[in-house]
């Protein structure tokens, strides 16, 4: 079997400086050696051949930082400890469904810092040149007003087909985790064509939920008139499995929706490299679930993590690529 030479992704600079320092890029693993919901094993792109004794190396690698900020207005303190909670519980399953350690998650009340050497995340109303720089932005704004909705159910949960800020903010965390540069593809041996590991995005506005004690300003649990403990269902963004790409599982998402490896949901999207499908090119395209909303589209194909221009990337070797 032999090697397409595709290059790495150009990212943005918090790529370059920021999650590299937490962690490695994986090298050439033999595809005989998957197993059933085993992590997909990528091969490094370094020569048009694959090499002879590949290196194998432990997917689980030291824990990540991540550090959650917010500029907006429209969220309190309180809000946004009772979303990363509800963030750090679910992620730790996402995390070993790929066979990494789950990242240590914190809120950090003020201004961001050191964000040219901290894996960093905001949610905002709109962005700063400042903040152009840090790995992920979540623009609450938007989501109101997508939502349509006065209400604080647009902050953690409306319904299961409809994006919040939480649900938002765990789609970013979590492909930051699985697929930092945006430079993994996975290769389908029917279409001939390399899909992006974004794990969230096939799936992203199918929405499931946390029971979590809400928080104050200050962090604490609040409790009612009677001592008992206050809770909020807090909407997450549904995931893919290993198995969405590898087939090594019936079950190729968290919630069960999808029926097929690289299948996308309704509302979901995913973008393959190169349109032509022969795995040569440079480009990368969108293609979206049949209910996906237009304008949506246009946002995301301005603001999405994987950069239009491919200059390398590293492929994903799958059973369907053998």
């Amino acid at each position: 079997m032999s090697a397409k030479i595709l290059a790495k992704t150009k990212k943005p600079a918090i790529y370059a400086k920021s999650v590299q320092k937490f962690r490695q890029a994986p090298s050439l693993i033999q595809p005989t050696q998957l197993t059933p919901q085993a992590p997909p094993q990528v091969m490094s792109i370094a020569s048009s051949t694959a090499p002879t004794i590949p290196t194998i190396v432990d997917p689980i690698i030291d824990p990540i930082v991540m550090n959650v900020y917010k500029t907006s207005t429209l969220l309190s303190d309180g809000d946004m400890y009772t979303m990363v909670d509800a963030c750090k519980s679910a992620i730790k399953i996402a995390a070993a469904t790929w066979n990494y350690n789950a990242p240590t998650i914190n809120y950090i009340k003020g201004s961001p810092t050191n964000i040219a050497t901290n894996l960093t995340f905001v949610i905002v109303d709109t962005i700063s040149d400042e903040l152009m720089n840090v790995a992920g932005h979540i623009y609450a704004e938007d989501i109101q007003n997508n939502a349509h909705r006065d209400d604080t159910k647009w902050k953690f949960y409306i319904d299961n087909t409809t994006e919040t800020c939480s649900a938002s903010l765990f789609h970013v965390l979590l492909e930051t985790l699985i697929n930092p540069f945006g430079s993994q593809f996975a290769h389908d041996y029917n279409t001939k064509q390399f899909n992006a590991i974004e794990v969230c995005n096939p799936v992203e506005s199918n929405i499931f939920t946390v029971n979590i004690p809400l928080k104050d300003n200050n962090n604490n649990i609040i409790k009612n008139s009677h001592k008992q403990t206050m809770t909020q269902n807090v909407g997450l963004s549904n995931f893919i499995y290993p198995s969405w790409i590898n087939a090594s599982n019936p079950k190729y998402d968290y919630m069960g929706i999808l029926q097929a490896p690289f299948q996308i949901a309704p509302h979901g999207y995913k973008v393959l490299l190169d349109g032509n499908g022969n795995g040569t090119g440079n480009d990368v395209v969108f293609v979206f679930g049949v209910d996906y909303d237009a304008e949506r589209q246009r946002t995301k194909q301005q603001t999405n993590r994987v950069v239009r221009k491919v200059k390398s990337a590293k492929v994903m070797v799958t059973n369907n690529s053998l």
